[in-house]
């Protein structure tokens, strides 16, 4: 007891440290993102200056990441912590979350196999943590499948204490673990991966994010049976207005272009987590060869100003001659007049 005590008091210690941490890295990044982006606005597109400048964008872009990482693990270190909690769709979360993750599984000859309930299933949670919570699962389970396997994800709702919950389950067909292992997995600093590859605070911030929303997390797992997780959050009512809004408004079907995938990656997870279908391409080729298969069902286009293999002008035209109706939105770092010059005043 004395000794989970400590480690508690070590978590939270870490996790006041990281949160500070954060904070003075977030403070130079954005002084190295400004200037950077000042410099890009000053040089002429396509440059090696320009190019050397972008490149430092997204360096800093990275470095974000991280920063949030250790958000993450400070925000996991507090007991209450409810001020950023919204409504969330769990469906849409699981699918960005499996989205993000497929490339990688499919490297390791993981299959990714997801149930989705019949019902409309929304928590109280933060989007970015209840993301992180997913992730860590997904990557835990794949640890456990060295030689490839299956994972297997559903959602539901169970009655607990006369309170309805949603219980997100993910199971693996890998290894599994004994009975001692079960019970410290959750404890700061406990990791059965290998030494310096893991500090053993995934699951502790897991643990932590889910007590935060009301909620608790179960385990089993037997030795060549796999592993399950099973995550209990209070089912959030939407209330009627919600339901009508929800009735009323249809999300949209949108087509985002940039040779980032980091930006894709971030349009994506926040197109879909307000209800849109966000369907991304890194070059002018696939937004052409994808429009011209999908022109009727997209709703609105938005499309990076720096294309890597076609003119932004150029894009635009081809776009309009295939569907003239559909409003495309410009992403740019340079200023608006610029861009107007460059594209004709469009």
């Amino acid at each position: 007891m004395r000794d989970d005590t400590n480690k508690q008091q070590d978590f939270k210690a870490i996790g006041s440290m990281a949160g500070s941490i954060a904070n003075d890295f977030n403070n130079w990044l954005s002084i190295i993102s400004g200037y950077a982006q000042s410099i890009s606005d000053n040089l002429i597109p396509k440059t090696r200056a320009h190019d050397d400048a972008i490149k430092i964008l997204e360096a800093a872009r990275h470095a974000q990441v991280l920063t949030k990482r250790l958000q993450s693990i400070s925000k996991a270190s507090l007991k209450n912590s409810t001020d950023e909690l919204k409504l969330l769709n769990i469906s849409h979360a699981i699918e960005e979350a499996i989205a993000l993750s497929e490339d990688t599984f499919a490297e390791q000859n993981i299959t990714v196999k997801y149930s989705e309930s019949r019902q409309l299933l929304h928590i109280l949670a933060d989007y970015s943590q209840f993301m992180d919570c997913l992730m860590h699962l997904f990557f835990n389970a794949a640890d456990a499948m060295q030689d490839g396997g299956t994972i297997n994800i559903d959602t539901s709702v169970k009655e607990l204490d006369g309170h309805d919950y949603c219980v997100i389950r993910i199971r693996d067909s890998g290894e599994g673990m004994t009975k001692d292992t079960v019970a410290k997995i959750f404890e700061p600093f406990f990791s059965t991966k290998e030494e310096k590859k893991s500090i053993g605070l995934g699951l502790t911030v897991v643990r932590n994010f889910v007590a935060q929303w009301g909620g608790e997390i179960r385990v089993r797992s037997r030795i060549g049976q796999g592993t399950s997780f099973r995550i209990f959050i209070p089912k959030a009512d939407m209330g009627p207005a919600q339901k009508r809004t929800r009735v009323s408004t249809k999300g949209k079907t949108i087509l985002a272009v940039d040779n980032s995938i980091e930006v894709l990656t971030v349009i994506k997870a926040c197109l879909n987590s307000d209800g849109h279908k966000a369907y991304t391409v890194a070059n002018g080729a696939e937004a052409i060869e994808y429009f011209e298969e999908n022109s009727s069902k997209i709703s609105i286009v938005i499309l990076d100003f720096l294309i890597p293999d076609i003119e932004c002008r150029e894009l635009i035209e081809k776009l309009k001659e295939m569907n003239p109706l559909t409003p495309i939105i410009i992403l740019s770092g340079f200023s608006r007049d610029y861009v107007k010059k460059q594209l004709g005043g469009g």
